[in-house]
């Protein structure tokens, strides 16, 4: 919407610097105060997630009076529109729980909607494990032969642990860690790669996380960034 009047990102990092915007969640803002009502934050959920969405199930329920507050929000996308888009807005908008849809799923086989909520999923997840993420990250680097190739699965010893990392340039101090989906979704998970990155940085070494998208989408920026990860470094082969 502020795009449609003619206001670029650089005038809204501006009012959000300087306490005029708040963000609530990626591209939706609230104005002047961080504190918005329940209503507000359901509004804030349904722009969110774009112009085919709505409220529903409990949430809309709450908002008609019908039953009472939920604690989370729930939004639908419009039927022909889901896919793995609108499943990465709701696990943004920390509304998505796949162990829950998936036993869903499993109760109401035949239902209407069942086989294009497990094409989404499917297409959003397919199989992004540690192990494929892995496999696609030894291609990416046989592609460059400019850059050596690292030790995978090495140990390396933190400042107060030994920790075991994907990929290591031991000559450069530089250790990568392949975050796969199902072993970095939750804020524990967060809280315990924090922890690990911090241990090997006061141990002298340089961390750098990637994600599925970090090595099948944007490959080259990636391997641009290996590069770059030693600037003073003349790499060999």
């Amino acid at each position: 919407m502020l795009r449609g009047l003619g206001l670029d990102k650089h005038w809204v990092r501006r009012r959000v610097a300087c306490g005029l915007l708040h963000r609530v969640h990626r591209g939706v803002y609230s104005v002047g105060t961080p504190a918005i009502s329940l209503r507000g934050r359901y509004l804030a959920a349904v722009m969110a997630c774009g112009r085919d969405a709505a409220l529903s199930h409990r949430s809309a329920a709450h908002l008609w009076g019908i039953r009472p507050n939920a604690t989370r929000l729930e939004v639908t996308v419009a039927r022909g529109r889901v896919g793995p888009a609108g499943v990465d807005r709701a696990e943004r908008l920390g509304i998505f729980d796949l162990a829950s849809v998936i036993e869903v799923l499993a109760r109401v086989t035949g239902r209407r909607g069942c086989s294009a909520l497990r094409r989404a999923i499917a297409a959003w997840d397919p199989s992004r494990s540690r192990s494929e993420l892995e496999r696609r990250f030894r291609e990416l680097l046989r592609a460059a032969a400019d850059v050596p190739r690292p030790a995978f699965n090495a140990l390396v010893e933190g400042e107060i642990v030994v920790h075991e990392v994907d990929a290591l340039w031991s000559r450069d101090r530089l250790a990568v860690q392949l975050d796969g989906f199902e072993f970095h979704r939750t804020r524990r998970d967060r809280e315990r790669d924090a922890a690990t990155d911090a241990d090997l940085e006061l141990a002298g070494y340089r961390v750098m996380r990637l994600s599925w998208e970090h090595v099948t989408v944007h490959g080259d920026r990636t391997l641009r960034r290996v590069r770059l990860a030693r600037p003073q470094r003349v790499w060999s082969a």
